[in-house]
């Protein structure tokens, strides 16, 4: 984890000292707590992993749940960090705002949901991961969908129907 040069505070994005580093100290404590709840978040999803690993699924589920409470009682943060936590540029982050992707707090400067960002991060990553890099957004778009309906119960019932060849 880099720590910045002069105040010796911890930096999880590794924002202290770059280039995008906020020059305000308020913003930059603005992101050190940001930074401090998602470090918080991937440390309870990698207990929640471990944990799956061992066999402990009810417990998995209490963690999963406890990490995610923790980016949803998170403030909410500022477009610019959340492009550096997505590792894209400012426009995209807006783009994504408008089509829902990020959940919008409004205010002057705009911010978004912590919660947002860290579902939208986790979809980024694993479609990083198996090589799309343009277009992200509607690989993200159908990701999300694809989530959304799965998780509903009368298709997952409808599609269980198709598969015994009944009729709904």
């Amino acid at each position: 984890m880099p720590v910045g040069r002069a105040t010796g505070q911890h930096s999880y994005l590794g924002l202290m000292g770059a280039s995008h580093e906020p020059r305000q100290a308020r913003l930059r404590e603005e992101y050190v707590r940001a930074d401090r709840a998602l470090r918080l978040f991937d440390e309870a999803r990698e207990l929640v992993e471990q944990t799956r690993s061992n066999g402990d699924e009810q417990l998995a589920a209490q963690l999963d749940r406890h990490a995610w409470h923790i980016v949803r009682e998170a403030d909410p943060v500022r477009l610019s960090y959340a492009a550096a936590v997505l590792d894209v540029v400012d426009q995209t982050v807006r783009d994504w705002l408008q089509a829902g992707l990020l959940e919008d707090f409004g205010g002057a400067p705009q911010r978004v949901a912590l919660e947002s960002v860290a579902r939208v991060r986790e979809l980024v990553r694993d479609l990083r991961a198996s090589g799309h890099q343009r277009d992200l957004m509607t690989a993200v778009l159908r990701a999300l969908e694809l989530d959304e309906v799965g998780r509903d119960e009368r298709f997952r019932t409808s599609v269980a129907q198709m598969r015994h060849g009944e009729r709904g």
